[in-house]
């Protein structure tokens, strides 16, 4: 069995938990083998440094702007220089949840999605271990880590894997910060980008990400895709 270890760095988009967003949610994680762990997150502290900011500041999508729109260019450009670090994301379109009609709770429904996300992820790399850092939220999010890691362990699919949750603060870990952006973008393309007014430097991100990709982050890309893989989740029953 191979015992490679495969860290995954899971955010979600701020709509998630809002009752009157009607637009399309987005769970995803930057993954990546740990053992490269601590040499992309210095190369992220690099390219801080390169542009002025302190190795400890935090990236975020919503801290994007004209000012440092050049920094998150560089961010996105060593992304995809990075061998090995992928993107994986689950766009949900809002008006299509029906929790009553599928008989799961907002929670339940939650770690569903998180298992389509990884699935795809497991599905190229199994047997393996998998240690998932979910973006620490509030006093909930050790209950939902740990719910989320015996969810996955006692699906049928993933008997030979080995999975590890745990919440971690994102201004501890320059790859959550980095999903953040990416999940970010996502969001943005698939709820903003063509409605006024327009936030020109997002825009600008979301171009140079698809530019990269080769692919539009509102749809869904080929199954086998890794460097960017998004899903498009119509039916919650597929």
């Amino acid at each position: 069995m191979d015992n490679k270890i495969i860290n995954v760095y899971s955010d979600e988009s701020n709509h998630l938990r809002d009752p009157h967003y009607e637009g399309s949610m987005v769970i995803g994680s930057v993954w990546i083998d740990k053992t490269k762990v601590m040499q992309v997150s210095d190369s992220i502290r690099k390219v801080k440094e390169y542009h002025g900011l302190s190795r400890s500041s935090e990236i975020k999508w919503t801290k994007i702007s004209a000012g440092n729109r050049g920094f998150y260019e560089d961010l996105v450009r060593l992304f995809f220089e990075t061998a090995d670090l992928n993107f994986r994301a689950v766009i949900v379109p809002k008006s299509k949840l029906d929790h009553e009609a599928y008989h799961q709770t907002d929670d339940e429904f939650y770690y569903k999605t998180q298992f389509i996300m990884i699935a795809n992820i497991v599905a190229n790399h199994s047997p393996n271990k998998f240690h998932i850092y979910i973006d620490y939220k509030d006093n909930w999010s050790h209950y939902r880590s740990k719910k989320l890691e015996e969810y996955l362990s006692k699906k049928g699919d993933f008997t030979e894997c080995e999975f590890k949750a745990q919440p971690v603060r994102s201004d501890e870990s320059e790859l959550i910060q980095l999903a953040d952006v990416l999940v970010g973008a996502t969001s943005y393309r698939s709820n903003y980008y063509d409605q006024a007014p327009l936030d020109r430097p997002k825009k600008i991100i979301v171009d140079l990400i698809e530019d990269l990709a080769m692919q539009r982050l509102n749809q869904s890309s080929p199954k086998k895709s890794e460097k960017i893989n998004t899903f498009v989740l119509w039916e919650l029953g597929a």
